[in-house]
Order: C-alpha cells, then structure tokens, then sequence
C-alpha cells in the first residue's frame, strides 16, 4: 500500500520517524538540496546559516514562506516610499512584478500565482539508516512546473 501526505514540513517529518519510512509527501522548501541530480536546483537562492545558528534548526518551509511575504512586503513599502496599498502595489509591480524568492526568480503578474520553475517537491520519507541527520528526513525529487 503506498501512502501520501500532502503537504510535509521539516518539523513534521522528523518527529514522524521511524513512522515516515516510505511514506510520500510534497514538500515546498527543503533545506539541504545536495542530492538532487539536477545541480542547478541544489543551491537555494538565500543563505539561511543565519537562521541556523540562532535557532538551532534548518529553515523549513513555513520560515521560508513567512520569509519571502516579509521581503516582498518591505520590498513594496520602500520601493513606494509609503504604505498607501495602491502606491505599495504599483511598486510591487515595477520591473514586471519580478522577484527572487527563496525557490529563486519569480515572475509576477497582476491577478497570477507567478511563474516559479520549482514550485514543488516530491519526497518520500527515509528510514533511520539513511538520515545523515535528524533533519534530512527524505529523498527528493523535484517537480518542474510552471505555475501561473
């Protein structure tokens, strides 16, 4: 019987084991990358040793959507020099709407969910044994979409 977890974080992937062993789940911000073959995909675009050191965990991804919102709401608030919304958004919309989030360039449009190459994740859940540590908790494959 093959089962699948919508949506996985990492918190939630390490205290799920042993239990998570090949169990599937779509992730949207995994940390450590190093094991995909496609090695443009393994190096997110944000340094997150920051985060790591006073935290004493990796980013997962509701630290990384929570992330990107934040930047993108700055990046808004002083590209109008106000925080009218109108002003806020027609700055948001300079450049074509573009930004680089943490899963890198995102072309935005007005009334669309943007255009990420990689915009999510397939894992499937390791055993004990093939952890490196308590946070690498699954093998992944990316999933090459565009979503507009």
């Amino acid at each position: 019987m093959t089962i699948f977890n919508s949506f996985m974080t990492n918190v939630v992937a390490k205290h799920s084991f042993p239990g998570l062993e090949g169990i599937y789940a779509m992730h949207y911000f995994y940390y450590d990358l190093s094991e995909f073959e496609d090695k443009a995909s393994q190096k997110p675009p944000r340094n997150f040793d920051l985060y790591k050191a006073k935290y004493n965990t990796p980013v997962d991804s509701y630290a990384a959507i929570a992330y990107t919102a934040y930047s993108e709401m700055f990046r808004g608030f002083e590209g109008a020099k106000s925080f009218e919304p109108k002003k806020v958004a027609a700055a948001l919309m300079a450049n074509n709407g573009a930004f680089t989030c943490v899963k890198g360039f995102c072309p935005m449009a007005r009334g669309s969910r943007g255009g990420i190459q990689v915009c999510r994740l397939l894992g499937q859940g390791k055993g004990p044994s093939e952890q490196k540590n308590a946070w690498i908790c699954l093998r992944l494959w990316v999933t090459r979409a565009v979503i507009r």
